[in-house]
């Protein structure tokens, strides 16, 4: 490779890298919110006279917020909250923030470009509940102390919302939920008390830690869905952010005193899905490195292999786990750059997973297949650039922890393992060649 086409790739890594890592969104327009929450609430006229009611029946009015536990698939792995209000013995009304259809025009692509919509839909709460009840999903209801006239606003607002012209919302996972509307609505009938207090509650927590917790049922889903964050996740956010977070929510309503909270169990069994508990970095980093490193060492079995018996098996091998971290590279780059999910905005991992360092440890690692005389010398010069590749790892590790203000996301989990398994293949076996 000459040196002019060397010069050309590393500007083509540079100017992509930092593109993405910038989040230079190349989506023409910002999305616009068709019912934003706090702007809709707080144009909502409250009553302000309860003459007209019957005071017995609202005294009789019992609003609480249900969590439903996690289950499969994976869109319900993080839980699930909802509003129920229940008049009487025979009418109980759950309303619920949380419904989406596949089925929706051009659903994927605008699922991948952050173009989420989801409605709110009342229902008898009676068949709701039968729904997670058959998924064995632990259900709790938490009944909120709420003073008559607030009981009113709730379920006007409600009702006014869930209008078929005010059914639908740009659904955010961090900041717009099924969880964070029904934060938004208690914090509007106690005039932003609640917010108040709620963000001078510390947390230990980022968005990150909070998402992992339910993301530790699969760890190759875990892996990825970490590879696509950026940065921003990784700062640490209060009680008020943290309840995006359906089990933090219903945490929030029982501490917060002036709601004076009951909580009961609605559905539970022994064997019944429950929210897990925050795992440690550590432990995840950890269960990666013994991954990479199991991977490692079969690589190196299929190596000795392939020097002996000029198996193809070692190329293939590579060639799989490096085309699928391409794929990955690519889909950072997209979420980056074309897509509206802020989320993976400021992605560091950008520098590391780059399509065009992929793209070409990709071709070498394709060059190790051939068997003809050639076979050791493309076979040492894939264990050449995977050396490289290794060491300009290292260096980036490094540097984070030089860097500590500037390179401060939470990506060990996906470097590490990375650096470990390309060192490795940059091993020598056999010295005779």
């Amino acid at each position: 490779m000459t040196k002019v086409k060397q010069i050309a790739i590393l500007l083509i890594i540079s100017l992509l890298s930092l593109a993405s890592l910038s989040s230079i969104s190349l989506q023409k327009t910002p999305l616009s919110n068709p019912f934003p929450s706090e702007e809709n609430l707080q144009n909502f006229e409250k009553t302000t006279n309860l003459d007209q009611f019957d005071k017995e029946a609202l005294t009789n009015i019992e609003i609480s917020l249900i969590t439903i536990a996690p289950a499969d698939p994976i869109y319900s792995w993080f839980g699930h909250s909802a509003i129920l209000i229940e008049q009487d013995e025979n009418t109980s009304i759950i309303y619920d923030y949380g419904i989406f259809s596949f089925n929706t025009e051009n659903f994927y692509q605008n699922f991948l470009q952050g173009k989420m919509y989801y409605l709110l839909l009342p229902s008898y709460a009676e068949d709701r509940m039968e729904i997670p009840i058959e998924e064995n999903r632990t259900v709790t209801k938490v009944k909120l102390n709420i003073p008559d006239e607030k009981k009113v606003d709730i379920i006007n607002f409600l009702n006014y919302n869930a209008r078929s012209e005010n059914n639908t919302y740009l659904y955010d996972f961090y900041i717009d939920n099924c969880a964070t509307r029904i934060r938004d609505i208690v914090n509007w009938i106690t005039d932003g008390d609640f917010e108040d207090w709620a963000k001078g509650q510390y947390t230990p927590y980022t968005y990150r830690i909070l998402s992992t917790e339910e993301l530790d049922r699969s760890l190759f889903v875990n892996w990825v869905l970490n590879s696509f964050l950026g940065r921003n996740c990784d700062i640490n956010i209060s009680t008020w952010q943290a309840m995006f977070a359906p089990q933090y929510l219903e945490k929030a309503f029982l501490d917060y005193d002036k709601l004076n909270s009951e909580a009961s169990v609605v559905y539970k069994t022994e064997d019944s899905t429950t929210f897990d508990e925050v795992s440690s970095k550590s432990l995840h980093l950890l269960s990666y490195t013994l991954i990479s490193l199991i991977l490692s060492i079969i690589a190196l079995v299929l190596k000795k292999l392939k020097q002996d018996k000029k198996s193809r098996l070692y190329g293939l091998y590579n060639s799989i786990i490096i085309f699928f971290l391409l794929i990955v590279s690519i889909g950072i780059t997209y979420l980056t750059l074309f897509s509206h999910i802020q989320p993976a905005w400021y992605n560091e991992n950008i520098f590391f997973l780059n399509p065009i360092i992929l793209l070409i440890l990709f071709y070498y690692s394709l060059n190790t297949l051939h068997k003809k005389k050639k076979s050791t010398r493309r076979l040492m010069k894939f264990e050449k650039v995977s050396f490289i590749y290794s060491i300009y790892l290292l260096l980036f590790i490094i540097a984070k922890n030089i860097f500590t203000n500037v390179l401060f996301q939470q990506n060990y989990i996906i470097i590490v393992p990375i650096f470990i398994f390309f060192f490795v293949q940059s091993f020598i076996l056999n010295t005779k060649r």
